[in-house]
């Protein structure tokens, strides 16, 4: 499980789109195990890409319970990580953006910005579409694999460490 590697997060500074219906716009996508009612997909525009193409990652948090769900959101890097490893199992390289995001991660931590989401049943939250490359050195030909992963622990919203689907792509 992606979740295991704790030494490759990656932290991104994003915002994020207003709840949407689960549906809509998913593409050869499936998702990471339910947890405390939610899941967690990602998919990529391409699985195959080529050397300096560009890798774009989807991210969508899914309420799969029958419940309203409240997360907790101030843009992308406190509590969502990035995790890349190549085809040993190895973390990939970071980039310098990518380094200088690892050290926002923090889970239930100090925030300045920090707004409710309410997710009502079947309703889901779309993150913005990320360049891997932006933030990993994704230069050599091979077999990777991708996961996101949020983890939140502030009160008075969903609690724990939610995993994305292990999603695997091959650079040419």
């Amino acid at each position: 499980m992606l979740c295991s590697f704790g030494a490759c997060l990656l932290t991104l500074i994003l915002g994020v789109s207003a709840p949407s219906s689960y549906g809509a716009s998913r593409k050869n996508d499936t998702c990471g195990e339910e947890v405390s009612g939610l899941r967690s997909c990602i998919w990529v525009d391409s699985t195959e890409v080529r050397p300096r193409q560009k890798i774009l990652a989807h991210y969508r948090i899914q309420n799969a319970s029958d419940r309203e769900i409240v997360l907790w959101q101030s843009g992308f890097w406190p509590n969502n990580t990035i995790v890349v490893l190549n085809d040993r199992g190895e973390s990939v390289k970071l980039t310098k953006e990518g380094r200088r995001n690892l050290a926002a991660f923090s889970p239930g931590g100090a925030r300045n910005k920090n707004f409710r989401v309410q997710l009502k049943p079947n309703e889901s939250i779309d993150i913005n579409t990320l360049d891997l490359r932006r933030f990993f050195v994704l230069n050599a030909p091979g077999n990777y694999t991708v996961g996101f992963i949020y983890e939140e622990y502030q009160d008075g919203g969903w609690q724990g460490k939610l995993t994305s689907n292990e999603l695997r792509f091959r650079i040419r």
